[in-house]
């Protein structure tokens, strides 16, 4: 709790009890559980751990918190990278229309950003809308395993009319073109009503829509 005080400026007798209700009621089973079997994990395999995408680090820092900590973040954080890479590789291997115009811009640990045209025609809208699906919800969303237990990791997308203003869209459970559409239609106008009341004069409307698919750490 010491160092959760100092990164967040506030007293220890104020952040203990913070720590204590996250360790012992939000996440009880990370401390009980994972932690205790990712010590193990290093004990029994000369420091080596892998991720879901079987991805292997050895550890050497001096046995400790330290190394403890480092141990910890590993499985979920490279396995969010790891999945993101594998989106971005399955998203430039599609070969399918959808696809064809789309830009890949960077992958920013666990985003992958994209540019995509704006669409004039009924077809080139759904184009658009089937791109989002496919990539946000098959490409960067493969099927994983930890203890035998396969799951798949959530993911976000946004859309833009420039990197620094992006609004989040509404995904439905299903691959519904025209309700994607229509998400996608209302953020788009929403971020260029927006803008056009700023300050400053009217940017050109843009040929590009910037998009930023977020993988989630939960299921």
């Amino acid at each position: 709790y010491r160092r959760f005080a100092l990164e967040n400026e506030m007293m220890e007798k104020d952040a203990e009890p913070i720590v204590n209700l996250y360790r012992t009621k939000a996440y009880p089973q990370v401390f009980e559980n994972y932690h205790v079997e990712v010590r193990r994990q290093l004990k029994d395999n000369d420091r080596s751990l892998k991720n879901c995408f079987g991805r292997k680090v050895k550890l050497l820092r001096e046995w400790g918190q330290e190394l403890f900590m480092a141990a910890y973040s590993f499985q979920p954080q490279s396995t969010v990278f790891d999945v993101v890479r594998h989106g971005m590789r399955q998203a430039f291997e599609d070969e399918s229309r959808p696809f064809e115009h789309m830009r890949l811009g960077a992958q920013v640990h666990d985003s992958l950003m994209v540019n995509y045209p704006v669409p004039d025609t009924r077809d080139e809208w759904h184009d658009l809308a089937t791109f989002i699906w496919r990539i946000s919800q098959e490409h960067m969303r493969p099927e994983l395993c930890y203890h035998d237990v396969a799951f798949r990791l959530g993911c976000d997308a946004k859309i833009g009319i420039s990197w620094g203003r992006m609004a989040s869209l509404k995904l439905p459970p299903e691959p519904d073109l025209d309700l994607i559409v229509t998400h996608v239609q209302e953020a788009y106008a929403l971020l260029w009503e927006a803008e056009q009341t700023l300050d400053r004069p009217a940017p050109a409307e843009p040929e590009w829509l910037p998009m930023q698919i977020d993988q989630q750490l939960i299921a």
